[in-house]
């Protein structure tokens, strides 16, 4: 094996741990943020999605290692822009779809 290889398996590692370790620490500031009641109903709603979405980017910068240096990372680039527009929209549609059921059931109700 030449020095080369090892050196960029050292990268890579060095890369999955500094990934993992902000990964983590996302998720416990997050845990101890909401187990210490210290913010409002809303603001953990908001807290929490602000968290998941930074652990998102961390974990496809670290782990998924999308890059833009090639033809190829262009490409890969705006798969993964497709594809979070597409889950982006089924999600907010069901979040839409059951806020107006409930909103419709709830109307009935009284």
């Amino acid at each position: 094996m030449s020095d080369f290889s090892v050196q960029e398996a050292n990268k890579k590692l060095k890369t999955y741990i500094a990934g993992y370790v902000i990964t983590v620490a996302l998720t416990l500031i997050t845990y101890w943020l909401i187990t210490s009641h210290s913010l409002s109903m809303t603001g953990a709603f908001f807290t929490i999605g602000a968290f998941a979405a930074l652990s998102v980017f961390v974990v496809v910068g670290f782990f998924s290692r999308m890059n833009m240096s090639k033809e190829d990372g262009v490409w890969n680039f705006i798969a993964f822009v497709f594809a979070v527009i597409i889950v982006t929209i089924i999600v907010v549609g069901s979040l839409w779809i059951m806020y107006n059921v409930m909103h419709n059931m709830m109307a009935h109700a009284s």
